[in-house]
């Protein structure tokens, strides 16, 4: 009798073993799918935002974009504004009485930091693609601001001379130039930025290769 009730406490425990052990396994089996479908979840987010991204930064070198660099109208845009403040105070510009004040800031100025924004905070940018992204528009940026700058005092300079006034907006094309010698010289001109945006796409295809199991049997 002593060892029948033995045998069964041995049975209960043995029980109680084996559901405490299936419980435990159905948890972790539970929560690797949920981590699972959640990872999955996120790689399909990520994997959508860099083709945005990798077909964003391309479009300015795209001909046929609308974004296109052909399209750009900063030296437009920035000497316009110039040109009429030069006009309404052309004796007081050439006698040296005042200079101009300054020069509207392009939207193409505000859409990269804009970019810069939106990138340096987004969720779903691995942080090594992040970190090229960011070096890229801060850099070119700055290249864009100082290159703008710099055609700007030259203006300046040239109006206050007594230079420039018999075309004034005929000087946008010599503006445009000199803005864009600027830029290749600060290393961000067309054929650099495409460049440095090849680089960059290049990263985000590797990326994508990480995931392609079936080419990597």
């Amino acid at each position: 009798m002593v060892h029948l009730d033995i045998l069964l406490k041995i049975i209960q425990i043995a029980f109680y073993v084996v559901a405490a052990v299936i419980a435990i396994m159905t948890y972790i089996k539970a929560k690797n799918g949920l981590l699972n479908a959640v990872n999955t979840e996120y790689q399909k987010r990520v994997i959508e935002r860099l083709s945005n991204i990798s077909e964003e930064l391309f479009a300015e070198f795209d001909i046929a974009s609308e974004d296109s660099w052909a399209n750009d109208n900063i030296a437009d845009i920035i000497f316009s504004s110039v040109n009429e403040e030069a006009l309404r105070n052309k004796h007081e510009i050439i006698t040296n009485k005042m200079t101009i004040s300054g020069y509207q800031i392009p939207q193409k100025f505000l859409n990269m930091r804009s970019q810069i924004t939106r990138f340096e905070f987004d969720p779903f940018i691995p942080d090594p693609i992040r970190s090229m992204i960011l070096e890229y528009l801060n850099s070119r940026l700055g290249a864009l601001s100082k290159s703008c700058h710099i055609a700007f005092e030259l203006y300046e300079k040239g109006l206050s001379e007594g230079n420039y006034w018999d075309d004034l907006d005929g000087n946008k094309h010599w503006l445009h130039n000199k803005i864009m010698d600027s830029l290749r010289k600060e290393g961000f001109g067309i054929d650099d930025s495409q460049a440095k945006v090849n680089e960059i796409r290049k990263a985000i295809q590797n990326y994508f290769n990480s995931f392609d199991t079936i080419s990597r049997t």
